[in-house]
């Protein structure tokens, strides 16, 4: 039961990293078209190709997805074959959500390679896939459990939603940007555009996170005594952790880009608030595997 637990953990840890990367990577190209002149198009292409591979981890996460959940209802009686693939994939609630993921990873997967190869039409393809995938994420989680239409599934994708503008955002550019020896104006650009989106990020994950905490737990108690409220505790700590890291780059170095230092200061930073938030990420994936506090008592 642990080792199940883990593995599909895992593949939702991929599905999550994944899709961030493909959200944050999409919209930095997008970002990066307004102003195009040989460097940003040079890191536009760099930024297309991110979100080419993220979309293409993607579909093949949501495939594994699909093998764990099969085999998790199946288990080693009846085994993973065509037929128990077909069963979940289609004659399931689970399987309805996990159907608009997939097509939704394999549009953004499509999407990139148009860009990749530029064709504009695929823009659009692009951001579609990325924002469908984005806003299904909690079709196959806890929250679907309330029907599709329910508070919790709202809020849910909402708060993938902000996760995906604060951390993937913040993912790609630090991937396509900071890397190496960025432009120290284009830097200041970029880290000035992104700041109002890592607020409304922020933002969004902070109220829609407690509001899927009031929905999920029976009692503030759950955090203490029950294995899901304790790893949603260490989530809710490296959502601190992070935003703490977050208003300091604000304050104390955004004001400063443009030189050297600061430049070198703020990638350091952004890759302490990223492995902050890689363990979140982690926390995540095991609060979608775990039963709720109710159903666990």
């Amino acid at each position: 039961m642990l080792s199940s637990t883990v593995a599909l953990a895992a593949v939702r840890f991929g599905c999550y990293l994944a899709l961030l990367l493909l959200v944050g990577s999409a919209g930095l190209a997008l970002r990066l078209s307004a102003d195009l002149n040989a460097t940003t198009e040079r890191l536009r292409a760099n930024a297309v190709r991110l979100a080419l591979i993220a979309a293409l981890a993607l579909t093949l996460g949501r495939i594994a997805s699909l093998y764990g959940q099969t085999w998790l209802f199946f288990g080693v009686d009846e085994g993973v074959d065509a037929e128990t693939l077909r069963i979940i994939a289609m004659e399931t609630t689970w399987g309805a959500g996990w159907r608009v993921q997939f097509a939704s990873a394999t549009f953004a997967l499509i999407g990139a390679a148009l860009v990749r190869t530029h064709v504009n039409t695929g823009w659009p393809i692009l951001g579609v896939g990325a924002l469908i995938a984005a806003g299904s994420q909690s079709l196959t989680g806890h929250a679907v459990e309330g029907g599709w239409l329910s508070p919790a599934v709202f809020a849910q994708s909402v708060h993938v939603a902000g996760a995906a503008i604060w951390i993937g955002s913040l993912l790609a550019i630090f991937a396509v940007v900071l890397r190496r020896k960025p432009d120290r104006t284009l830097v200041a650009t970029v880290i000035e555009r992104f700041s109002p989106l890592a607020l409304l990020g922020a933002g969004a994950l902070l109220f829609t996170g407690l509001t899927t905490s009031y929905l999920y737990l029976s009692s503030p108690a759950d955090l203490i005594w029950t294995v899901y409220g304790r790893v949603l505790v260490a989530k809710i700590t490296g959502f601190a952790i992070i935003t703490t890291l977050g208003y300091h780059n604000w304050q104390r170095i955004k004001p400063r880009l443009g030189d050297v230092a600061a430049n070198d200061e703020l990638r350091r930073a952004v890759a302490a608030e990223l492995a902050v938030a890689i363990v979140v990420l982690v926390a995540t994936a095991f609060l979608v595997v775990l039963p709720l506090p109710a159903a666990s008592m």
